[in-house]
């Protein structure tokens, strides 16, 4: 679904806000489809001359068409592991509610080709059925979300990094290389004494520290809305959580932690697609 800016301002559309880029700024849920037909006020047109400005190149939209299935892919693994913690039954409340919500929205945008429809609610479908698989196979894309981060990491993250620690530890041409290597150490070390030892950290324990500090973190997260000028207040931006959330899985063996900051990690993607495609 796409990012729209709502009407009027003040307390109410930074609360809007706020609550889409926490739940991932293209992720779907019960209220989403709601929310956007109450407060969206522009179309498909719109939608599609922003989008065809910005996205010329096959490289670019190759790229796009990866990061939508990654959203959609981890938007219903977030959407089942949910279901599973509020003891939905087995076609699961929210997945469910949010793929014919999503797709009641979807089917009446006439302004849109009939088979762009048809291959949305297709894709909704897919990622319905395959929900329950992809938290099962989750570790997988725990070590796919690896190469995103370190890209991520040294076209724009790396930056954040102090001036001397950068230079020393990721200069430039090697950080992704290096950033890699750190992070596939981690996650082999981890991955391997996981079902050996017992969680590391609380997951309520966990998620009472980081509700709160995500919830900030979702506060204008982008340096261009004029509310985060330091550094660690542009460090600690909710599209980041992607760095940390595979690290609170391991630390408390709950998959929800990196299912909703893979939400992020497919963001990134796009980011990526916008750098090497020098379409911006």
């Amino acid at each position: 679904m796409a990012e729209h800016e709502p009407r009027g301002q003040g307390l109410l559309g930074d609360v809007f806000q706020t609550a889409m880029y926490l739940c991932g700024s293209f992720h779907a849920n019960p209220a989403k489809p709601l929310v956007h037909k109450l407060w969206c006020n522009t179309g498909y047109e719109v939608a599609y001359k922003h989008f065809k400005r910005d996205h010329t190149k096959p490289l670019n939209l190759g790229l796009h068409a990866i990061a939508l299935w990654a959203q959609v892919a981890t938007n219903f693994a977030v959407l089942h592991r949910l279901d599973e913690l509020i003891g939905s039954p087995s076609f699961g409340w929210l997945s469910a509610s949010t793929a014919l919500l999503w797709s009641a929205i979807l089917v009446p945008q006439k302004a849109a080709p009939l088979k762009a429809r048809a291959l949305a609610v297709a894709l909704i479908a897919v990622g319905y059925c395959l929900r329950k698989k992809i938290v099962e196979k989750s570790d997988w894309l725990l070590w796919a979300s690896s190469i995103v981060e370190a890209i991520n990491f040294k076209l724009y993250f790396r930056l954040t990094v102090p001036k001397g620690v950068r230079q020393s530890m990721f200069p430039f041409e090697s950080s992704a290389l290096r950033y890699l290597t750190m992070r596939l150490a981690i996650t082999s070390v981890l991955s391997s004494n996981f079902e050996k030892c017992s969680s590391l950290l609380s997951k309520q324990l966990a998620a009472c520290i980081m509700l709160p500090l995500l919830t900030w973190s979702s506060y204008k997260p982008f340096e261009r809305q004029g509310y985060r000028k330091s550094l660690y207040g542009i460090l600690i931006n909710i599209n980041n959580y992607h760095f940390i959330g595979w690290l609170l899985y391991f630390l408390t063996g709950e998959k929800l932690f990196f299912l909703h900051s893979a939400a992020f990690s497919a963001t990134g993607i796009q980011g990526i697609a916008h750098q090497i495609s020098n379409e911006e």
